[in-house]
C-alpha cells in the first residue's frame, strides 16, 4: 500500500524590525553667572506629541540627569516597523522643578524642547531600521546642532538659613500646643572672634555687611522653624569657618514667663566644592552663655555636629515656661521719625543712629533700672534695659534725646507711666502721639556738613590683638565728642558733622610684652559734602630683653696720702721728722735718691739697704746705723749660703 504524505509549509512571517532611540539631555548649572559642576539630580519628562498607538513605546516618561555638564540619557523610545518606508515622530522634553526648589531656579526661561525622530530603512543593514533624532528649542526656527536638549538652571547665591525650635511649658512642665498669642524673637549676629572675611550680608540687605548685619526672626507658634531671611555669602567670600551667636531677645517679653537665656554658638563652613559650587553648611553648634560684657562665649552644653548621635534631638532649642517666680519687669522702647529738610518727606535711613537717655522720676528703692541709654534709627526702634519693680504702684520716668550734628533734634521730654498691680505691669503709657513707645521726630538741616570714616588696622603682635576691641574718642568743633569702638579691619562712618578739624584719640590699646606705635589719628579736616578718612594703625612689636651691663674694671686704689712734711731739699730741713696719726707715731728719715738726685722723706722702717744715701751733714750717727744694718744683712746671706752647701753634700 502506497501512502503519499504531503506537507504544507506555511511561511512564518519575519518578526518586525524594531529600532530604539535614546533621547539625551544636558544640564548646565550656573552660580554667580559662572558655569559650575553640580551632582544634584534633575528630573525631565518625555511625552509623545500625539498618540502613536502601539507603534511607539517609551520605557519611562521621566528621566534624571546630574549637572555634571555632559549629555545623559533620560529613557528609551522603541519604534515598530511600519508599512511606510519613513516615518517621523515628535516628542516634547520638559524639566520638572525639584521639591522645595533646593536653591535652584528651574528652567528660568520656561524652555521646552521638541524632539523629532525619523525612522526609516537602514541602507547599510538590509531589513533593519534606523532612527535619527533632531532637537529644536520650541520657539526657535532652526534646530540645534547638538544631538541633545540642553537646560540651564541657576543656583542661588551661597546662603545659610538658621533654624530654631521654640517650646513653651505650663507651670506643670506640660508642653503647650499654642503660644496663646505671645510671640518670641530670636537674633543672630557674628561672634566676637576673627572671621575669614566679613563680606556676608542678610538677604535683601546687601549694603549691611559683616558685623553690621541685622538678622531677627519672630515666631508665634511652637515647633522648629527656619528664619525668613538667610545670610548670604557672595562670590568672593573667603572659605573657612564662620561663627555666629544666636539667642532669644527681649523683643516681646511677657511678665509671668521665664525666658531661656541660652546662647548658641553656630559654626558655618563656607567652601567651594569641586566644580566651583560655593556652599555654606552648619557643621556644629553648642549651647552656652556670653561673658565679659557679652564679648566671649562660654560653653555650657555638649558640642553637636549633624552626624553626632542625638544631634537631631539637640538642635538649637529654646524652652520658656509660665511661672510665678519671675520678677515684674518692663522694657521701655523708643522710635525715631526722620524727616528730610523740607520737613515733610519721611526718610527710612538705617545708617544714622540717635541716642536717648532714661531717668526715674521717683525715689522708691523698690525700682531697679536696667540700661539707661538706647539708640534707634528711622528703620529700627531702640530699647532701654528692663526696669524691675518689687512692689505695686505707679511709677514715672522721663526719656530724652541727645543732640546730633546735622539734625534739628526733638527736644521734647517724653514721660513714661508704668502701673504695677499684683506685681504685674497692667499699664505702660507714653506721652505723645504713640502710647506704646516714645517717639521722637528729627529733621535734617540744610547746613553744610561732612563725614568722617574711621578705619582700624592692626599690624604685628599676638593673634589676640586682632580680636581686641579698640575704643576711640572723636573730638571736633562746637565741643563735638563721640565714642567709637572698632575691631581690627572694621570701619565706622560718622556723618552730618559740622565742618572743621577733628582728632581721633585711642585708649586702652596697650598689650603686655609688646611696644605699641599708633599712627594716623589726625588731625583731619572735614569739608562740606566730602568724606574725610582716618586710618588708625597700631603696630605691636615684642619688647626686647634688657642687655646686662658690662662689669666695670675695678678702680686702682689711690695711694695713701703722705702726711704734710717739710721740703727735704730745703737746707734747713731736719734729718728726721716724727708725725703722730691716730695716736701712732711714725718717724720719717731724709735720704738721697741718686736717680732723681733729690732728697726725700720716707718712713724709717721702709729705708732700703741700697740705692739711697744719707746726706753729708757731719753727723755720722745715721751712717753708722745704716752700716750696721747692712753688715747684719750680709752676715745673714753668708750663713744661708753655707747652710745650703752643707745640706747638698750630705744628700
Amino acid at each position: 500500500m502506497k501512502i503519499d504524505v504531503t506537507n504544507d509549509f506555511t511561511p512564518i512571517p519575519p518578526e518586525p524590525s524594531n529600532v530604539e532611540y535614546t533621547p539625551k539631555v544636558k544640564k548646565t548649572v550656573t552660580q554667580y553667572g559662572e558655569t559650575i559642576t553640580d551632582n544634584t539630580t534633575f528630573t525631565f519628562e518625555l511625552t509623545a506629541k500625539e498618540d502613536y498607538g502601539d507603534v511607539v513605546s517609551i520605557s519611562s516618561s521621566t528621566g534624571t540627569v546630574s549637572g555634571i555638564g555632559e549629555a545623559q540619557p533620560i529613557g528609551t523610545i522603541t519604534f515598530k516597523e511600519t508599512e511606510n518606508e519613513s516615518e517621523t515622530y515628535t516628542f516634547t522634553i520638559t524639566e520638572k522643578p525639584g521639591e522645595g526648589n533646593n536653591g535652584y531656579t528651574y528652567n528660568p526661561d520656561g524652555v521646552k524642547w521638541e524632539l523629532t525622530v525619523t525612522v526609516e530603512n537602514d541602507p547599510e543593514n538590509e531589513g533593519k531600521l534606523k532612527a535619527t533624532g533632531e532637537y529644536k528649542k520650541i520657539g526657535e526656527d532652526e534646530p540645534s546642532e547638538n544631538e541633545f536638549a540642553e537646560f540651564t538652571n541657576v543656583l542661588s547665591e551661597c546662603k545659610f538659613t538658621p533654624e530654631v525650635e521654640k517650646i513653651l511649658l505650663d507651670k506643670d512642665d506640660k508642653e503647650q500646643s499654642s503660644f496663646g498669642g505671645n510671640k518670641f524673637t530670636f537674633r543672630m549676629e557674628p561672634a566676637n572672634v576673627k572671621l575669614p572675611s566679613e563680606m556676608f550680608y542678610v538677604e535683601d540687605k546687601p549694603n549691611e555687611t559683616g558685623r553690621d548685619i541685622d538678622l531677627e526672626y519672630t515666631v508665634d507658634e511652637p515647633g522648629r522653624q527656619s528664619f525668613d531671611k538667610a545670610i548670604i555669602f557672595p562670590k568672593d567670600t573667603i572659605e573657612g569657618d564662620y561663627i555666629f551667636w544666636l539667642w532669644e531677645t527681649d523683643e516681646n517679653r511677657v511678665d509671668g514667663i521665664r525666658y531661656d537665656d541660652t546662647v548658641y554658638e553656630l559654626t558655618v563652613k563656607v567652601e567651594k566644592e569641586f566644580g566651583g559650587k560655593l556652599t555654606a553648611e552648619l557643621v556644629s553648634w553648642q549651647a552656652g552663655r556670653l561673658t565679659e560684657n557679652r564679648q566671649k562665649f562660654e560653653a555650657t552644653g555638649d558640642l553637636y555636629k549633624p552626624d553626632t548621635l542625638f544631634a537631631e534631638e539637640n538642635r538649637v532649642k529654646f524652652t520658656n515656661q509660665y511661672t510665678d517666680d519671675v520678677p515684674c519687669t518692663y522694657t521701655p522702647q523708643v522710635e525715631k521719625i526722620l524727616l528730610a529738610p523740607d520737613g515733610e518727606t519721611e526718610l527710612n535711613d538705617s545708617t544714622e543712629e540717635f541716642s536717648f537717655t532714661l531717668t526715674y522720676d521717683g525715689d522708691s528703692e523698690k525700682v531697679t533700672l536696667g540700661e539707661t541709654t538706647a539708640t534707634a534709627s528711622a528703620a529700627k526702634p531702640g530699647k532701654f534695659g528692663a526696669i524691675t519693680f518689687e512692689e505695686d504702684g505707679t511709677y514715672e520716668f522721663t526719656i530724652r534725646e541727645e543732640k546730633k550734628a546735622g539734625y534739628l533734634c526733638d527736644e521734647t521730654e517724653i514721660k513714661l507711666t508704668v502701673t504695677v498691680k499684683d506685681l504685674k505691669v497692667t499699664k505702660a503709657e507714653y506721652t505723645g502721639a504713640k502710647k506704646d513707645a516714645a517717639v521722637f521726630t528729627n529733621t535734617q538741616t540744610e547746613e553744610e556738613t561732612g563725614s568722617l570714616i574711621i578705619k582700624k588696622v592692626v599690624s604685628g603682635g599676638p593673634e589676640s590683638a586682632g580680636d581686641k576691641t579698640f575704643t576711640f574718642t572723636v573730638t571736633g568743633p562746637d565741643n563735638y565728642s563721640e565714642t567709637v569702638t572698632l575691631k581690627a579691619g572694621e570701619t565706622k562712618t560718622l556723618s552730618g558733622l559740622p565742618l572743621g578739624t577733628y582728632t581721633v584719640t585711642e585708649s586702652g590699646a596697650e598689650l603686655g610684652g609688646y611696644t605699641l606705635t599708633v599712627d594716623g589719628t589726625g588731625p583731619v579736616e572735614v569739608t562740606a559734602g566730602e568724606t574725610a578718612e582716618v586710618t588708625v594703625t597700631n603696630t605691636y612689636k615684642p619688647e626686647e630683653p634688657e642687655e646686662p651691663e658690662e662689669p666695670t674694671e675695678p678702680e686702682t686704689p689711690d695711694e695713701p696720702e703722705r702726711p704734710q712734711l717739710p721740703d727735704p731739699n730745703d737746707p734747713d730741713s731736719p734729718e728726721t721728722v716724727t708725725i703722730t696719726e691716730d695716736d701712732v707715731p711714725t718717724t720719717y728719715v731724709k735720704v738721697w735718691d741718686p736717680e732723681t738726685e733729690e732728697f726725700m722723706y720716707i718712713p724709717e722702717d721702709e729705708v732700703p739697704l741700697f740705692g739711697f744715701e744719707t746726706p753729708e751733714t757731719g753727723d755720722n750717727s745715721q751712717t753708722v746705723l745704716l752700716g750696721g744694718v747692712c753688715a747684719l744683712a750680709l752676715a745673714g746671706i753668708v750663713v744661708l749660703a753655707v747652710t745650703k752647701r752643707r745640706n747638698k753634700k750630705e744628700q
